[in-house]
């Protein structure tokens, strides 16, 4: 995909202190003012051209812009940046963007409204300053080797200043030697002004070709990519958009700014040993990123759980879908505050989450009765005797996964009344629970037990059971005194027949 980057640069001449505005990416330009050459090497155009700088304009939407200026080495600078296709900035005609290459061959193009418009081929400088660069475009006048030139203009004729004799006077300097005296003779300013009228802002543009890091069309940074990026930072919206070529992020991972290091690694085009490096910086930032990328191997993920010191590192790598080996570690961490996102995580598994059962801290334990529970877990938590009972009877009273004997285990302990009425409220307490809730002296828990979706079957049960146990009773009693008269009538029988009872 093609893009256009705008650039415009304007600086103060060393020599006449005049404004001389850049004609293009070159490394030496020429003041419009006094034709001095004014050097611009490499370090010039990435100090106000840098990382951050193209990755923020490669961020703009098609037709915007920004800018600034600054003061460095004794110089002032006003600078812009935006991001546009090239066009005309006499008519405002878009070039075509599939005709660049021939373009860049022929030296240029010639727009309908008769102005030539120069292309050619990125120069080392722009594919170093901008990744992907292809074409330098609208650049002024500028010589073969991308230097400014000065070019001659039709002669003007100008009196000698000491015989009056002749000079053919065309600008390529200020300073003319008469050839009939040898005098010298210093061009005055209204004639110099006139060979060299005062420059305007050249907008100059430099075409790069990038890959979109998401193929569907015109790239848009995921839900999961915005978590990871502030929001006024553009130069890190930038990286996750577009894939960067290689060697373009190897220059950024070793850029003295930790911004720009941080930018390399979040970019889907750095490679596993771009980040394997980016994770053991020296500040906290481009670890951070190199973590967020998701793209770091196990190994370094596992030294980073180990090592890692700071927490905003730790919280991007507990943030990570995870192997359950490194959840295990997480959950074992000596950070709290790491320990609660890893009882946080939906994917930590039982494992873990039983060991997390144990913990001492009071965030871990509630993050931990937030979640779903394996029953072995539930039940170390209603264990637990220590200064963590009385905040977590609550917790198990209203969570969902609590098992119905450990329901009922807790009715036995002394446990508030608000805790007793939302036990009377869980979906999972046994009958026995409810009917005894039933029968609290505290109105809302009896009431609370009532209410309960499983309260009416329960009662029916138990009142069908104590029917039961009268009807049984009343069996017992009946066939008891049946065989109580018949051992007495045995016995009367006995006496009669042994003559001890008589007639």
């Amino acid at each position: 995909m093609l893009i256009g980057l705008p650039l415009q640069a304007t600086l103060k001449c060393p020599s006449c202190h005049q404004p001389a505005h850049a004609q293009g990416l070159s490394e030496v330009m020429v003041c419009g003012t006094c034709q001095e050459n004014i050097s611009l090497p490499p370090s010039w155009w990435l100090n106000w051209f840098g990382f951050a700088e193209i990755m923020e304009a490669l961020s703009c939407s098609e037709g915007e812009g920004c800018g600034g200026s600054g003061f460095s080495a004794g110089q002032s600078v006003t600078y812009a940046y935006g991001r546009r296709m090239p066009r005309c900035q006499s008519c405002k005609t878009d070039l075509p963007a599939d005709q660049l290459e021939s373009m860049a061959a022929a030296g240029g193009w010639s727009c309908s409204c008769g102005k030539r418009i120069r292309v050619r081929e990125a120069t080392p400088l722009a594919a170093r300053m901008i990744p992907g660069a292809r074409y330098l475009v609208h650049e002024g006048k500028t010589g073969a080797d991308g230097s400014e030139s000065v070019q001659a203009r039709e002669p003007i004729m100008f009196a000698c200043m000491s015989c009056g004799g002749g000079l053919e006077v065309d600008g390529t300097a200020r300073t003319v030697t008469c050839r009939f005296c040898s005098g010298s003779n210093y061009l005055p300013d209204g004639l110099w002004l006139r060979l060299h009228p005062q420059q305007t802002v050249q907008t100059f543009f430099v075409v790069c070709e990038l890959t979109p890091a998401h193929p569907e069309g015109e790239p848009e940074v995921t839900p999961q990519e915005a978590n990871r990026i502030t929001e006024d930072d553009s130069a890190m919206t930038s990286a996750s958009r577009w894939r960067l070529p290689p060697a373009f992020l190897a220059s950024m991972a070793t850029a003295e700014d930790d911004e720009v290091r941080a930018t390399a690694a979040l970019n889907s085009g750095a490679s596993s040993e771009i980040l394997e490096r980016l994770a053991q910086d020296d500040e906290w930032r481009v670890r951070r990123a190199a973590v967020q990328s998701g793209r770091l191997s196990e190994p370094t993920l596992q030294r980073l759980i180990q090592e890692e010191s700071d927490r905003d590192v730790l919280e991007a790598l507990a943030a990570l879908s995870l192997t359950p080996a490194l959840l295990i570690s997480l959950a074992g961490h000596r950070e709290y505050g790491i320990r609660v996102i890893a009882a946080q995580n939906p994917a930590t598994p039982d494992a873990a989450l039983i060991t997390l059962a144990g913990d001492n801290d009071s965030d871990v334990l509630e993050a931990l009765c937030a979640r779903p529970l394996p029953a072995e877990a539930l039940r170390l938590l209603s264990q637990r005797k220590d200064r963590h009972a009385d905040r977590l009877h609550p917790l198990l009273a209203r969570h969902a996964d609590t098992p119905s004997d450990v329901l009922l285990g807790m009715l036995d302990a002394e446990i508030p009344w608000a805790v007793r009425r939302a036990l009377a409220q869980h979906p999972a307490l046994p009958a026995e629970g409810l009917l005894r809730l039933a029968q609290e002296d505290d109105e809302s828990i009896a009431a609370a037990a009532r209410a309960h979706a499983a309260y009416p079957a329960a009662f029916e049960a138990h009142r069908a059971q104590r029917r039961r146990r009268l009807m049984i009773t009343a069996g017992v009693l009946l066939v008891l005194g049946a065989v109580a008269a018949l051992v007495a009538a045995v016995g009367l029988l006995v006496a009669y027949l042994t003559g001890k009872l008589p007639l």
